[in-house]
């Protein structure tokens, strides 16, 4: 049997995320249509544009519209979550209990669905994309290269100077095993490379200058040295570069791709 108040904290925080993320919806929203608006009466004071001339105006404007809705909809959402302390927090949490610690869990990374949704993969590999990642919580270094939608748990997710993260890559800092949500913090070192579509599991810690394949699994706790190559399900080493090879040639040669 459900105790009442395991109830009444999953109502209060299912109600608080329903009500906030529609609420920040609409405010992103608000400034698209103003400028359609703006567009719109602007336009009215030139008879030969009528009235084909202000459909071309009004339909040319829906990508300026659709910026300004993301840009709002991403930094609303992580100054919210900012404000709310919706974050992952760090070690294991018993899921059913729906403790609030499970529950900012929850809300954070439904948050972020959001905004992967309805701003991803149009933001993504954009210093937009950066900047709104580091508010909501990631550590980012200078040169750091983002071109995926596909991160989790924001406030543990750790990617050090000029690392880069190939597209559709997934970095997620949690998993539940057993009835428990277990979390830990993801590292990408300096210069360190991410393959498209590889996933990379909580705990994982990879070296400054590695270089993990495309389409691989790096399981949960996994730490890749400094200046290696790995690849694979479950990923593995490759190769190794000692630091002077790695100077001299650059990022490893495999292929990679971003």
């Amino acid at each position: 049997m459900v105790k009442p108040g395991v109830m009444a904290r999953t109502a209060l925080g299912g109600s608080l995320l329903l009500v906030s993320q529609s609420a920040l919806f609409g405010l992103a929203v608000l400034p698209a249509l103003l400028f359609w608006q703006f567009t719109l009466a602007r336009s009215r004071n030139f008879g030969v544009l009528e009235p084909y001339g202000r459909y071309v105006i009004v339909a040319t404007s829906l990508i300026p519209a659709y910026i300004l809705f993301a840009v709002f909809l991403m930094f609303l959402s992580a100054g919210w979550n900012r404000l709310m302390r919706w974050r992952t927090d760090p070690g294991e949490h018993v899921l059913h209990d729906y403790s609030w610690t499970v529950i900012r869990w929850g809300s954070y990374n439904a948050s972020i669905s959001v905004v992967r949704i309805f701003c991803g993969e149009a933001m993504r590999a954009t210093p937009l994309w950066t900047y709104y990642l580091k508010a909501n919580g990631a550590k980012i270094g200078k040169g750091v290269y983002v071109n995926t939608a596909r991160l989790n748990d924001h406030n543990l997710l750790v990617l050090e100077d000029k690392s880069v993260v190939g597209g559709d890559a997934k970095l997620v800092a949690h998993l539940v095993e057993n009835g428990m949500v277990k979390a830990q913090a993801v590292r990408v070192g300096k210069r360190a490379v991410i393959g498209i579509n590889t996933v990379i599991g909580p705990g994982v810690e990879i070296g400054d200058g590695s270089a993990v394949g495309a389409m691989s699994f790096v399981p949960k706790g996994t730490k890749i040295p400094a200046h290696e190559v790995w690849g694979g399900v479950p990923a593995k080493p490759i190769k190794h570069y000692t630091e002077d090879e790695y100077e001299k040639k650059g990022a490893p040669g495999i292929p990679i791709s971003y």
